[in-house]
């Protein structure tokens, strides 16, 4: 920016600058984890090691409209259409009943567990990488 600023305009250039910057780093927030949510999504995937294929085609990552008036956004990894009465079950284990009877414990299989951490290491680190880059 080689253009003079009056010491008058000083004030306001500086908030349109921020402002601006502020958006960018907004959306570059949401895209960044959106792309981060959709890898987390494949992570979990990919551990799944039982014989669900159903189960396994819903794990999605979606973007939701949350909050007062719907403006706050959240991106969720989880299971869809239904499946997600049976992630808890899956992921944690659960008492196996046979004929009314407790019959043993069924083992959890955690896999949204992975895709936990690996959004827990990756999210702040590729943002920070992304903003710096606008700098």
């Amino acid at each position: 920016m080689n253009e003079r600023i009056k010491s008058d305009d000083l004030q306001k250039t500086i908030i349109n600058m921020l402002d601006k910057f502020g958006d960018s780093a907004t959306v570059l927030l949401r895209d960044t984890c959106l792309e981060v949510g959709n890898e987390t999504a494949n992570i979990v995937q990919n551990h799944i090691d039982f014989g669900t294929g159903s189960y396994k085609e819903n794990i999605k990552c979606e973007e939701l409209s949350t909050g007062y008036k719907k403006r706050k956004k959240v991106v969720a990894v989880h299971a869809d259409n239904g499946y997600y009465r049976i992630a808890h079950l899956l992921e944690n284990g659960h008492q196996v009943i046979s004929h009314g009877k407790p019959a043993g414990r069924a083992e959890g299989h955690p896999h949204f567990a992975y895709g936990e951490e690996y959004a827990d290491k990756t999210l702040e680190k590729r943002y920070i990488e992304k903003v710096n880059a606008l700098l």
